[in-house]
């Protein structure tokens, strides 16, 4: 029985994953209600890739993917801090989605990824926003500046030696 005693408790473990259908019947009459729809998927998360989950820069667009291909349901995404973010689904691959953001401010921005509804496992991200126009040097660099413009190429996520 069920709780509180009115009723039956009807169990069922689908052991294929797919779109189900169960009609409901009473004395031969059709349940209100009935037939209930629902899927079973796989015990399965999208993946989440891409440089923009651990590194961003401030006034650029940052980028990561999130691959749900096969997997029913669909992504919700939350950049905490002062940014400006889209959601969308690639055109060409159905359940593949790429989410563009624009960090506003320096600092580390969490980044919640949603499926269903629910958080998945890794969730949140951290990135870490730089600004590269705010970095300058001050004496004795010229050997490592560039004559004609002064300054020193340098790209956001690698490293380089300054000796």
């Amino acid at each position: 029985g069920v709780p509180g005693g009115e009723g039956d408790l009807i169990e069922f473990s689908p052991s294929v994953a797919g779109r189900y259908k169960l009609s409901l019947t009473y004395g031969g009459e059709e349940v209100p209600g009935s037939p209930l729809v629902y899927t079973v998927q796989e015990d399965r998360t999208p993946t989440v890739f891409g440089k923009g989950l651990t590194l961003g820069q401030v006034r650029d667009v940052a980028l990561f993917k999130i691959d749900g291909r096969g997997l029913e349901g669909e992504p919700r995404v939350e950049v905490q801090g002062r940014t400006r973010t889209v959601l969308q689904e690639d055109k060409e691959e159905t359940g593949l989605y790429i989410v563009k953001y624009i960090p506003e401010e320096v600092g580390h921005t969490a980044i919640h990824v949603f499926w269903n509804n629910t958080e998945i496992p890794g969730s949140p991200f951290q990135a870490r926003i730089c600004d590269s126009t705010a970095v300058k040097p001050m004496g004795g660099w010229e050997g490592v500046l560039d004559l004609d413009t002064g300054r020193m190429e340098m790209t956001v996520g690698e490293e380089r030696l300054i000796t």
